[in-house]
């Protein structure tokens, strides 16, 4: 399987931590702990802009624009249901948030705490595989 040698699956270069999750943006892949969490496309494009960019508010056009393309005329509502995918993901509450809160008719700030990746552990991969 793995080698002691390998990177462990999210500790990647780039790889963003928010424990207890790990965003690898070159595999495009979001792990909790060991475990792949799913997500589509799109939905992890929007969670990538939002954990790079940590507690500022992300107006809807500039979220469109960033993971869409300027010229892109999609509504709101686009956006919700992807934040509504992620925060699945995350096990977030739009009521209690501890990940992603919202600005009502505004935008979206991602509040988790980011860890910078040199400064991220590895120390939860089991490396005797």
């Amino acid at each position: 399987m793995h080698s002691n040698e390998e990177t462990p699956p999210g500790h990647g270069e780039g790889t963003l931590v928010f424990p207890p999750f790990r965003l690898d943006p070159v595999e495009q892949r979001l792990w909790d702990g060991n475990d792949l969490v799913p997500l589509k496309p799109k939905a992890f494009a929007v969670l990538q802009y939002l954990v790079e960019r940590p507690g500022r508010l992300i107006r809807h056009e500039e979220l469109l624009a960033g993971v869409w393309g300027d010229g892109t005329h999609l509504s709101e509502g686009v956006l919700k249901t992807q934040i509504a995918e992620i925060r699945q993901a995350l096990r977030d509450s739009a009521r209690v948030p501890r990940f992603i809160e919202t600005s009502a008719r505004r935008g979206y700030r991602f509040i988790g705490q980011v860890e910078q990746p040199a400064r991220a552990s590895c120390s939860t991969w089991p490396m005797n595989r």
